[in-house]
């Protein structure tokens, strides 16, 4: 009996002696995250999991010193990475969570008659996830140049835009590296595409998407 109540006061006591790490997870507009998962990694990469609170907070316990590197994941929202975080002995260290919405993703395939230049391979983009996602209301098509099709031009078009909070697109950017005659068709139809804009706790927010266009010749 002696024997395991030293054993037991000695594991209270390194969990004493260990150090903690929390904080509070939350999103654009203040709202906590209930359940929004936690993973505090070590050195050599080997993670512990905390689950965040009805009150956002989440809390790890008994950590041993060292520098470590947290992440933070939550349905809907783009992961959030803090590293370099110094955790001594004693310590109590606060690190605070402010999740965005995540990004997402349109896709279309333009065909026509002619013959390719070349054949290049489909380019595949991770979607991040949505939180009440935007929905595509209004698509209008590229229209495939003739002076593309003219020399076999085909590919890809990669474009970033914002959805604005009216579901109108701003400013559509093509990646570099993409035909422009494509590139300019993809731009000009993506300008009036239209979408229910994404919502964050039923209000609505400007969101990052991402559109693929292929256009090919048969």
């Amino acid at each position: 009996m002696l024997y395991q109540s030293v054993v037991v006061c000695l594991a209270l006591t390194a969990l004493a002696n260990g150090a903690t790490l929390g904080g509070r997870v939350y999103d654009p507009s203040g709202a906590v995250i209930p359940g929004a998962r936690v993973f505090a990694y070590d050195a050599s990469g080997k993670s512990q999991l905390a689950a965040a609170s009805a009150d956002g907070q989440y809390n790890f316990a008994g950590l041993n010193p060292g520098v470590y590197r947290l992440e933070v994941q939550a349905p809907g929202f783009a992961s959030f990475h803090q590293r370099n975080i110094k955790i001594t002995e004693g310590q109590q260290p606060r690190v605070d969570a402010a999740m965005q919405v995540g990004s997402i993703m349109e896709s279309m395939r333009i065909e026509a008659r002619g013959i390719p230049a070349a054949s290049q391979p489909a380019q595949r983009i991770r979607v991040g996830g949505n939180v009440q996602p935007a929905k595509l209301l209004k698509q209008a098509k590229p229209v495939y140049p003739d002076s593309a099709k003219g020399r076999g031009a085909t590919g890809v078009v990669l474009l970033r835009t914002i959805i604005l909070k009216d579901g109108s697109t701003a400013s559509p950017v093509a990646s570099t590296g993409t035909d422009p005659e494509l590139a300019q068709a993809a731009i000009e139809a993506v300008k009036q595409w239209r979408y229910q804009p994404t919502l964050l706790n039923g209000e609505p927010v400007e969101t990052l998407t991402t559109i693929s266009i292929q256009f090919d010749l048969k």
